[in-house]
């Protein structure tokens, strides 16, 4: 009986790491995914925190003005963080005393797929 219950078990940690590692797979897929120079991206900003609205505001800004509204084919990660930290510098003494969190976002066209390239704290 003993056997038979350490066999059970057995299978059932097999069939745990399987599942885990096939959903590992999938996901690094995904992230693979997020740098194809024929899909589509857009660029965002997701503000946190007491003060995380109020800065996110300035970040789309800041995306907007360097990559421009829309999808964008191959994604453009460089000018979007290059704009985002130019963002960031200018806010950093405004920020002072402020708690927040902004995450650059990137998403994939018409999958929906996203990551966070970066965040910026304060």
């Amino acid at each position: 009986m003993k056997k038979i219950l350490m066999a059970a078990v057995a299978c059932i940690c097999i069939t745990a790491m399987s599942t885990t590692f096939s959903s590992c797979k999938e996901m690094e897929e995904e992230v693979e995914g997020m740098n194809d120079a024929n899909a589509y991206y857009s660029y965002g900003a997701s503000g946190q925190g007491t003060n995380g609205t109020e800065a996110e505001g300035q970040f789309r800004v800041a995306i907007q003005q360097a990559v421009g509204q829309g999808t964008i084919l191959g994604g453009a990660d460089d000018k979007v963080i290059q704009a985002c930290d130019k963002c960031y510098e200018e806010l950093k003494p405004k920020m002072q005393g402020k708690s927040a969190v902004v995450y650059i976002v990137k998403k994939r066209h018409p999958e929906g797929w996203q990551k966070n390239l970066t965040a910026y704290i304060f």
